[in-house]
């Protein structure tokens, strides 16, 4: 049995999706004052944007220092 492909656009609106997700979950965190729940988030959309070849957007402001 062959397995089916997912097609490239399917896969890159999905991480866009789930990327943009966590990214709002971190600025919720941030306010909240959970930094190191903030930092998991922005580490997860960072492996999925890699994993899915999909940027983090630019408007986006991400410490490269801390991570939050």
């Amino acid at each position: 049995m062959s397995r089916r492909r997912v097609p490239q656009k399917v896969l890159n609106d999905i991480g866009r999706e789930r990327i943009d997700i966590l990214l709002g979950l971190a600025v919720e965190a941030v306010r909240e004052d959970r930094p190191e729940r903030a930092r998991r988030y922005v580490e997860i959309a960072k492996r999925i944007g890699a994993k899915t070849q999909v940027p983090l957007p630019p408007d986006v402001a991400i410490c490269k220092g801390c991570g939050v």
